[in-house]
């Protein structure tokens, strides 16, 4: 009986020994991960009217254990929590006492995405987005581990401050008038804009009495069109169609347009 307690006291105290050894060389590995781990430059680029950006961990020394299932996720939303990209990047394997060993983590932005739903606010609204950041990995295949942080990332408009300037009418025949419609914003994207706009000048039932193209510019321009009414006071809202190389959006709705009285030519 004796030998069996005392081989089990020699078991316990083997068993504490490797336990607060494992702590101990756990901790101190997490002190050197903690220190080798850096951030490499981020790159960023526009493909098919979505922003990609790349960025890089590198680990300079993971310590005396492996780490496994390293995976980090990124969710990106609005102000209102409204899910617009998730990205993920899982490293089944990283060694220990790995010197210089990269993961590249990509996240996309979709503009078309925004151009829908309860995301087109964007396209003419600057505001913050939010970048929810979930790290998890198992160190030492003992000990999981997960972190998570929220950053802000701004976003600009393309379409920011639309506003539609003074209206100028000019009579053309007895029953026609040319109508030309200033439209001014700002571009605050990433992205530069190319493309049309179609818009559409319509009367208080709804129908559309005249129809005109413009070139999408940095900061807007004039859209002329030409209407058969006798009476331009008739059109009361604008419609706005946007056509670009990354999006199509519409319409936008400008509601009280002030249309200047002109006496028609008799």
């Amino acid at each position: 009986m004796r030998q069996a307690i005392r081989a089990l006291g020699w078991a316990s105290a083997i068993f504490w020994i490797l336990l607060l050894t494992f702590t101990a060389t756990s901790a101190y590995s997490a002190i050197l991960i903690a220190q080798g781990l850096r951030f490499g430059e981020p790159s960023t680029s526009v493909q098919g009217g979505s922003l990609a950006v790349s960025l890089p961990f590198v680990f300079g020394d993971t310590g005396l254990y492996d780490i496994t299932d390293f995976n980090i996720t990124t969710l990106i939303m609005d102000s209102n929590g409204f899910g617009i990209s998730k990205s993920s990047t899982l490293v089944p394997l990283i060694p220990r006492a790995s010197s210089n060993f990269t993961v590249e983590h990509d996240i996309a932005l979709s503009v078309s995405q925004m151009a829908t739903g309860n995301l087109a606010y964007l396209l003419f609204n600057d505001t913050d987005l939010i970048v929810n950041a979930i790290l998890k990995l198992d160190f030492a295949r003992a000990i999981p581990i997960e972190l998570s942080t929220n950053i802000s990332l701004p976003w600009g408009a393309p379409f920011y401050g639309l506003t539609v300037n003074s209206v100028s009418v000019s009579p053309i025949s007895p029953a026609r008038f040319r109508v030309v419609v200033p439209i001014s914003y700002e571009n605050h994207a990433f992205f530069d804009l190319s493309g049309t706009v179609e818009l559409q000048l319509v009367d208080v039932a709804g129908n559309i009495l005249g129809t005109g193209n413009g070139t999408l510019l940095t900061r807007g321009g004039q859209i002329p069109i030409t209407v058969d009414i006798s009476n331009p006071q008739r059109v009361t809202e604008a419609r706005l169609f946007f056509h670009t190389s990354y999006f199509d959006y519409g319409p936008y709705v400008i509601s009280g347009l002030e249309i200047p009285r002109v006496a028609p030519i008799v």
